[in-house]
């Protein structure tokens, strides 16, 4: 009976417990993507001036001047909005990579045990792939 508690427990350590710990730590690397880009200020701030660069408006009715401070302040924006957007697609890669790389370490160690049984159940399948990949790479 005590091996069967000892099987058991292996089961659970491997099937349930490590799972939750991998999604536990893969959630908290993909809020510490979100947080490194800072990805909601860039949002909320997407057409903000670049690092507050404006020009204040001149008094009176000066049109040259009006129109010379509303393009400055068009193109610090757009400069602004240039940069945030490099961060937010940065962010985004990040985000992907990191998705990608947290499901296959969790598919990987779930069927860890099944990759090892089926390869002493026929290791021939695996030598013959091997032979595949040295006729054809080497």
């Amino acid at each position: 009976m005590a091996s069967l508690n000892v099987v058991r427990k292996l089961i659970e350590f491997h099937f349930i417990d490590v799972p939750k710990k991998i999604i536990h730590v893969w959630k908290n690397y993909l809020w510490f993507s979100l947080y490194f880009f800072s990805f909601k200020n860039i949002i909320l701030t997407f057409f903000s001036p670049w690092k507050r660069i404006v020009w204040a408006y001149p008094r009176g009715f000066n049109l040259g001047a009006i129109i010379e401070v509303l393009i400055s302040n068009l193109f610090s924006r757009i400069l602004g909005a240039i940069v945030r957007s490099v961060f937010v697609i940065f962010a985004l890669i990040s985000e992907l990579v990191l998705l990608f790389l947290g499901a296959f370490l969790l598919f990987s160690w779930l069927f860890f045990p099944f990759f090892w049984f089926f390869l002493f159940l026929k290791p021939s399948i695996v030598f013959s792939f091997f032979d595949f990949l040295k006729e054809y790479f080497y």
